[in-house]
């Protein structure tokens, strides 16, 4: 017997260095050549390595959890003197399986080896293991538009009173963050001035935090994906907005806000009930401090999240007319944090800009105080876009 030290075999792709995430094989085991001997992860895929030669495992070169190289040596085998460890051809390239394939053959015991991929590169797939379990997959519903360059959209029905949950914990999404400053002058001139003139019968005075949020639903019907959701089916187009409200404690959500106008948007967040944040699709939470980093993750069921820092006087420059003049105005940061699985950078900028150009350009005079937004929709004729 001798021992010999192996390297990674050749993987085809740009990585240097992988992680080591799981060894399949203690030191002492018997090993036959090509047998499952260590699961590494690369940044693009999880790779299952085999076992370069017929032995004893001697030694895990590599902990759990470390980076290894393609020069590096992983692992020591004790090998019989008389059969060369390493073959002249090269070693057979490492089993190639999507991790969702991976789960549900682990689950069903089924060996992967014996299961031809479907994949780029012959990579195993969800189907694959499917086909070989004998397990009928979930009949593919016909809003599903199909697309060889984008992730399918789906097109919720109007009548859907749930919200398709998303497929990972919400500390595990890729959230992404973009921010700026908006001059709240005219909200803050309007709140004044509906409160000098009183409210109609039973109603209540509007609140910027009510205007900010019917401002962002009117926005929402020209950037839906804002509104969208990430499924095992694709990406979820949803028509409906189920607002949430974070504030301190305490969260509130409003369903259907999309037919609420502003005196309805102040009304439902006076009322202060915690209605949990399960079946919200888009979020506002109000920020006791002027750090926008310190905005939260969108909660589960939403894919963006809207902080509103709090409101800070600052002298400003007036361009708007000849000569040039110094003003106090106050600002407030709006930030959007975005699943970057959805929405690009790009697209949180040009919502955030349409936000502010219509607080920043606030006319409500030209709408009627008690008319429903669902009205108001119509006679602009917003409609819903499939991305």
């Amino acid at each position: 017997m001798m021992s010999q030290e192996f390297s990674l075999p050749t993987i085809p792709t740009e990585s240097a260095s992988y992680e080591v995430l799981l060894w399949l094989r203690e030191p002492g085991d018997q090993l036959t050549q090509g047998d499952p001997l260590v699961l590494v992860r690369s940044p693009h895929a999880e790779w299952l390595i085999p076992s370069p030669a017929t032995g004893q495992l001697d030694a895990q070169l590599v902990a759990t959890g470390a980076q290894c190289g393609l020069e590096t040596p992983f692992v020591r085998i004790m090998t019989a003197s008389h059969s060369p460890a390493i073959p002249s051809s090269p070693p057979s390239p490492p089993m190639r399986v999507s991790p969702v394939a991976r789960r549900i053959a682990a689950a069903a015991g089924v060996e992967l080896s014996g299961i031809d991929g479907s994949g780029p590169s012959g990579r195993i797939l969800k189907r694959d293991v499917l086909a070989a379990t004998g397990i009928e997959a979930a009949p593919t519903p016909q809003s599903v538009v199909p697309s060889t360059a984008t992730p399918p959209s789906v097109v919720a029905p109007p009548a859907a009173p749930l919200i398709e949950a998303p497929m990972q914990h919400r500390s595990e999404l890729p959230i992404a963050m973009s921010a700026l400053e908006v001059d709240m002058s005219a909200i803050h001139a309007f709140c004044q001035r509906a409160d000098a003139g009183g409210p109609p019968a039973r109603a209540i005075a509007p609140t910027p935090l009510a205007c900010i949020a019917y401002i962002a639903l009117a926005a929402l019907r020209h950037h839906p994906r804002i509104n969208s959701a990430w499924t095992e089916r694709g990406i979820l187009m949803r028509r409906r907005v189920h607002l949430a409200f974070l504030g301190g404690t305490s969260t509130t959500v409003i369903a259907d806000a999309q037919d609420l106008n502003v005196r309805g948007l102040t009304r439902a967040l006076s009322r202060q009930a915690d209605s949990g944040t399960q079946a919200c699709t888009f979020a506002i939470a109000t920020l006791a401090a002027a750090n926008w980093l310190a905005t939260p993750p969108p909660p589960p069921g939403a894919s963006c999240l809207l902080g509103i820092g709090p409101p800070t006087i600052r002298p400003i420059v007036l361009a708007d007319r000849q000569p040039e003049r110094i003003a106090t105005r106050p600002i407030v940061v709006l930030t959007l944090a975005f699943d970057a699985r959805l929405i690009d950078q790009a697209q949180a900028d040009q919502f955030l800009c349409d936000i502010q150009a219509r607080i920043e350009q606030f006319e409500h005079e030209n709408l009627v105080y008690n008319r429903s937004l669902h009205t108001i929709v119509q006679q602009h004729r917003f409609e819903d876009a499939v991305v």
